[in-house]
């Protein structure tokens, strides 16, 4: 029998901004559906610190905030190294 696949989405910014402000153009039901596979470990999010960061210097209010630091409490965390080891250094 084989294993269930594990699935990798990756979100840029207008998609955590979509959510966090739950934007009717944005759909919702979409990223709750990838949300609840994350959040149950059977799917992975991928986003950049470009992704980040932009979302984190947009204005939030109290609810927004809670649901980005909510998110990040529930879900496992891991960074990757993005540098090419034989990159021209400037």
């Amino acid at each position: 029998m084989s294993r269930p696949r594990h699935y990798r989405y990756c979100w840029d910014t207008s998609v955590f901004l979509g959510w966090l402000n739950r934007e009717s153009s944005a759909p919702q039901a979409d990223i709750e559906a990838v949300l609840n596979e994350v959040y149950a470990k059977r799917s992975t999010l991928i986003l950049s610190v470009v992704t980040y960061t932009e979302v984190l210097s947009a204005k939030h209010s109290k609810r927004q905030r809670d649901a980005w630091d909510g998110f990040f409490e529930a879900v496992q965390r891991a960074s990757s190294r993005c540098d090419l080891p034989n990159s021209p250094k400037g």
